[in-house]
C-alpha cells in the first residue's frame, strides 16, 4: 500500500514512471489492499458527496487551511498558495526509501529531499535533454513535485474552466512543470461559505 501511495507523486517523465509502477506485482498486489481496505469505500462516498455539494461548499479549501493553521476558517481568512507547503519531512522520505529498496528492488528510489521540499528525477531522455553531460554520463535531472492540492482549492473558487485543475492529472501525463503554476496566489473565505480568488497574477 505504501509502494501504492508513493507512485502516486511520479509522472510520464520520471524514471520509473507511474505506469512503469503500476505494471510490478508489488503494486498491484498493494492496489487490491487499497481497495479491498475498509477507508477505500468511505472515501469514493466521500468523494460523491463532495461531487455533489452536500458536504460544504468548499471542503478542500476548508480542509487545507485547517491543516496550515490548526484551525477552522472564518470569513476573512486567507489561504495562500505558499501555506501548502509538502508535508513531508526527512523522515519520511528515509522510511519511503527503506520501503522501495526492500518492496520495488527493480527501479532506483526516485526521490530526494532538500530543504523541506521533495524533488523526482526524470527519465533518461529528459537528462540527456536538460542534464549536465559528464565524463561518467549526464547528472540526473530533477523536477519539483508540484503541490497538486492547490488544484483542489484553486477548483473550488473557480470553477471547472480554471487552468490548474486536474493538475495531478495533468502531472502524471507529463506536462511541463512550469506550465502547473496556478494563476491564483490566495482565496478569501467569504460570509455564504464559499471562497473566492483574492489575487491573480498578470
Amino acid at each position: 500500500m505504501e509502494i501504492v501511495s508513493i507512485t502516486s507523486l511520479l509522472h510520464a517523465s520520471a524514471w520509473p514512471s507511474y505506469s512503469e509502477m503500476e505494471k510490478l506485482a508489488v503494486w498491484q498486489r498493494g492496489w487490491e489492499l487499497v481497495k479491498s481496505s475498509e477507508a477505500f469505500p468511505k472515501f469514493l462516498e466521500t468523494m460523491r458527496q463532495v461531487g455533489a455539494g452536500k458536504l460544504c461548499k468548499c471542503p478542500f479549501a476548508l480542509c487545507e487551511f485547517a491543516g496550515a493553521r490548526g484551525r477552522e476558517a472564518a470569513a476573512g481568512d486567507i489561504l495562500r498558495w505558499t501555506d501548502l507547503k509538502p508535508c513531508i519531512k526527512v523522515e519520511h522520505v528515509n522510511e519511503w526509501q527503506m520501503i522501495w529498496e526492500r518492496r520495488g528492488p527493480e527501479y532506483l528510489f526516485p526521490f530526494k529531499y532538500e530543504t523541506g521540499f521533495l524533488f523526482v528525477r526524470v527519465a533518461d531522455y529528459v537528462m540527456r535533454e536538460h542534464g549536465t553531460r559528464t565524463i561518467n554520463g549526464f547528472e540526473p535531472v530533477w523536477d519539483d513535485v508540484p503541490q497538486y492540492r492547490w488544484s483542489w482549492v484553486e477548483d473550488e473558487a473557480l470553477g471547472s474552466n480554471s487552468s490548474f485543475c486536474n493538475v495531478e492529472r495533468c502531472w502524471v501525463e507529463g506536462t511541463d512543470i512550469a506550465d502547473l503554476t496556478p494563476k491564483i496566489q490566495a482565496v478569501l473565505f467569504c460570509e455564504d461559505g464559499t471562497v473566492k480568488p483574492l489575487k491573480t497574477s498578470a
